[in-house]
């Protein structure tokens, strides 16, 4: 069976590191796998291609550029360069609509969806003719839906009177594997202790919708507090000179370490961290709590997150944004507290479907299925 894995851009990100992770396992299983990105602007790093790379599978990225014409040249070029396939699966929400008629020859097309919406944010009456016009055809073109949330799925099929995509849920996942090395790395003290420091991580693109600016809240509530708290960020974006800019103006700039994205998020959430914040407005399935569970490392998170990513529970905390900074500073030193064994940890990933060798045999199962009935006489 030939797969052919969209992803675009192929920057660092959640749905970039789930197609890595699910490529490698496929290909072990015997699949033939490809992976394709189609880019506006250059490369801005190279992480998961090279993850890629180390596991010998292919990776086409194309940038995209020249008029609309040829940009439509050009994706149709790249789908027929790859020869015959038996599914493409597209991850890149919105956007991938806009790909799939150029997949027509290919039996089985399926869109991921990884949000729990899909409304326009933009600005322009262009820009919100092509997002309606993406949305439509996914809808009308995708033989299959996966939503990484009922959200998600919801989202992407909506409730057209004539019939929907069908469709299912199935979250994103990790390899959890490569985690559990590094489960007790940090020597955990006491928070406020003497010898001690609370260190508090964020990870992830530093956007509105991620709220980074109240871990900056939370880290000043704890000071507050006299807790000998730091903060540890690792990501990118808009935000991110607001970020600095907040730090600096209430004189917290010695206790706050910003790092760029990179390809050790397991040693730098088990050796920097202990406990990981993510305070949300809207997420689906996000990668990095399972990680910090996998590497033992609580997590507390917005309510906006699902409770589907729950492996460990003793690991895993939930609050609601509207409850403040205050309550989250106090949820974040609870949390901090807790310890687990490996032991522990191993035996609550075998059995769930978030570990990426338990949904690997249920995605080829369901790639075999989709074949079989695309290819069965009307």
């Amino acid at each position: 069976m030939r797969i052919l894995f969209e992803v675009s851009p192929l920057n660092a990100g959640g749905p970039q590191s789930w197609v890595c992770d699910m490529a490698s396992a496929l290909k072990q299983r015997g699949l033939i796998v490809n992976v394709v990105s189609f880019e506006l602007q250059p490369a801005r790093d190279t992480i998961c291609a090279d993850r890629l790379l180390k596991e010998g599978i292919p990776a086409m990225r194309i940038l995209l550029q020249g008029s609309w014409r040829n940009k439509l040249s050009t994706i149709k070029a790249a789908f027929r360069a790859f020869g015959p396939c038996d599914v493409v699966h597209f991850n890149s929400d919105v956007f991938s609509g806009l790909l799939v008629p150029f997949t027509r020859h290919i039996p089985v097309r399926i869109i991921h969806a990884r949000t729990p919406n899909w409304r326009f944010r933009g600005r322009g009456l262009k820009n919100f003719l092509l997002h309606q016009l993406s949305i439509w055809q996914a809808r009308r073109l995708c033989t299959h839906a996966l939503g990484v949330t009922a959200e998600s799925l919801q989202a992407i099929t909506g409730r057209q009177r004539n019939g929907c995509i069908p469709g299912e849920i199935m979250p994103s996942a990790i390899r959890a594997s490569r985690f559990f090395g590094h489960i007790g790395s940090r020597n955990h003290l006491p928070p406020g202790g003497n010898a001690g420091k609370l260190a508090i991580g964020f990870v992830g693109r530093l956007t509105p919708s991620k709220n980074p600016v109240l871990v900056i809240d939370v880290l000043s509530r704890l000071r507050e507090k006299g807790i000998h708290a730091e903060v540890v960020i690792i990501g990118a974006g808009p935000e991110e000179q607001a970020i600095k800019t907040q730090v600096v103006r209430r004189g917290l700039g010695e206790y706050v370490t910003l790092y760029p994205p990179g390809n050790n998020i397991e040693e730098m959430l088990a050796q920097k961290m202990d406990v990981l914040i993510l305070p949300s407005d809207f997420e689906g399935t996000p990668r990095v709590v399972m990680e910090s569970q996998a590497c033992g490392v609580p997590v507390v998170c917005s309510t906006a997150v699902s409770p589907d990513v729950c492996i460990v529970p003793d690991l895993f905390h939930r609050i609601s944004l509207a409850k403040g900074s205050a309550a989250w500073a106090e949820m974040v030193l609870q949390a901090s507290a807790t310890h687990v064994s490996r032991a522990q940890v191993e035996s609550c990933f075998s059995k769930s479907p978030c570990e990426i060798e338990n949904q690997a045999g249920v995605l080829i199962d369901r790639y075999r299925q989709l074949l079989q009935a695309a290819q069965r006489p009307q």
